[in-house]
């Protein structure tokens, strides 16, 4: 296997990474995704590595541009669409904390509700 070859299974990597972390956003595993994340990270770092040290013959710079174009345009898409994820769990969370409210002023305790006793006999 040549580095450039080496290079291209880093990219696939990082693209198969890409397309499972937005699958994990999609089926709301949010717990798990932080794990992925850190992957993702150390797999940024292996080829920000393996770029400097890799020598690209001519024939294959058109392609590694690719590849790069391809894996930002994938990281923009998901960052887009975890935007509008976190934006919509921010207003169902609002409208569940306008709800609480309001339940809870028009929510009568039971002393509203029950009578008082005053003994007027005396």
């Amino acid at each position: 296997m040549t580095q450039f070859e080496s290079l291209e299974l880093l990219y696939n990597q990082f693209n198969n990474l890409s397309d499972e972390i937005k699958s994990m956003v999609e089926n709301e595993e949010y717990s798990d995704i932080s794990a992925k994340l850190e992957d993702k990270n150390k797999l940024i770092n292996k080829i920000i590595n393996a770029r400097k040290t890799v020598i690209v013959a001519d024939e294959d710079k058109p392609k590694l541009e690719a590849m790069d174009k391809q894996l930002m345009e994938k990281d923009r898409e998901n960052l887009v669409f975890a935007s509008q994820v976190h934006k919509q769990l921010g207003d169902e969370l609002k409208n569940a904390n306008k709800h609480v409210k309001m339940n809870n002023a028009y929510d009568q305790s039971p002393e509203a509700t029950s009578g008082v006793y005053v003994n007027l006999s005396e």
